[in-house]
């Protein structure tokens, strides 16, 4: 059954077992391994704030919709976007923020970066993960 985040009541999110997917519509997702993924964190925050979820496994990267694609050529990089493609948003699964989309401080949303603004990260990353 699905029903909007507004209408769960807060201490639903703690439970054991939750879990909140959200469709890729509003964002590209760009899903990495886990080591090469925080790597490309790494030289990444170095110049912006990106969405960043982390798992047990993985990360993912979140951009502005329909700009994912432009990493799907990098091998090691999984996209969703668009309808039909669904997220596991914290708490699912292990999963967490290591970057919210919004600012902590005031609470508004984080601009989405564009997913060419991150290639160059996510290459390099790929490249020295991969021990090329």
């Amino acid at each position: 059954m699905a029903t909007r985040a507004d209408e769960l009541p807060e201490e639903e999110f703690g439970q054991p077992g939750v879990g909140v997917i959200a469709p890729a519509l509003g964002f590209g997702a760009v899903t990495l391994p886990r080591a090469i993924g925080m790597m490309a964190m790494v030289s990444i925050d170095r110049r912006m704030r990106a969405p960043c979820l982390v798992g047990p496994d993985s990360v993912t990267l979140l951009v502005q919709p329909g700009t994912a694609s432009v990493l799907g050529s990098v091998s090691a990089a999984t996209v969703l976007t668009g309808a039909g493609e669904w997220l596991a948003l914290p708490p699912s699964h292990g999963m967490r923020w290591d970057t919210p989309p919004w600012d902590e401080r005031t609470g508004h949303p984080l601009a989405l970066p564009h997913g060419h603004s991150l290639v160059r990260d996510v290459r390099e990353a790929v490249r020295i993960g991969s021990g090329e």
